[in-house]
């Protein structure tokens, strides 16, 4: 993310923490929850004491996000799709020993779980190199990343990546309950959830 979209975001965030806006949990629109993690004073990571949600406050409107994500949202080597040759290397050597290495994530995982592969939900999957790394190491993995440009652009990963269960925005969640994944992986954030 560029500097002048992280200003923006947090010039939003100090507006919405001051007027008190958006804690309200953006499932279940539950006000009790319990900071997990702060950042920049203004914005935390919650978590919504009724359905468990891990959500960021202020939380943000569907148009704000569309506009976000679907026009400005850029994060490097997270949402830049290499082209069918750098996919193919990448692939060939499990992207060991590059920036998009799962590696230490498999490995907490697989600690965690001991000689049982969960039913896994990336949540932020950018195209689906995290994704496709952890349905190599045997976990059950669906995926979903918001920026449509993202998905969009997974179209050559999904040829070459085709253990993956990809969704984006839009996708209805309402079937699914507390128990339907056993792991919940934010990498963005920074969080493994069991």
């Amino acid at each position: 993310m560029d500097l002048s979209n992280k200003l923006n975001y947090l010039k939003i965030s100090t507006l919405k923490f001051f007027k008190n806006e958006g804690f309200n949990c953006p499932n279940c629109d539950n006000l009790k929850n319990k900071i997990i993690k702060r950042k920049y004073f203004v914005t935390s990571l919650r978590e919504c004491q009724k359905c468990f949600l891990l959500f960021r406050a202020p939380t943000t409107t569907t148009e704000e996000n569309k506009k976000f994500y679907q026009e400005k949202y850029s994060a490097g080597y997270g949402t830049d799709c290499p082209n069918e040759e750098e996919l193919k290397k990448l692939i060939s050597t499990n992207f060991n020993n590059t920036e998009r290495s799962y590696k230490k994530y498999i490995e907490i995982l697989k600690l965690m779980h001991q000689d049982k592969n969960p039913k896994l939900f990336d949540f932020g999957c950018s195209w689906g190199y995290g994704s496709y790394q952890l349905s190599k190491s045997g976990f059950d993995v669906e995926s979903y990343e918001i920026s449509e440009s993202t998905f969009l652009i997974s179209d050559i990963t999904v040829r070459y990546l085709k253990a993956i269960r990809f969704s984006g925005e839009g996708r209805d969640f309402s079937n699914y309950n507390h128990n339907t994944f056993q792991v919940t992986l934010a990498v963005g954030l920074g969080r493994i959830r069991k």
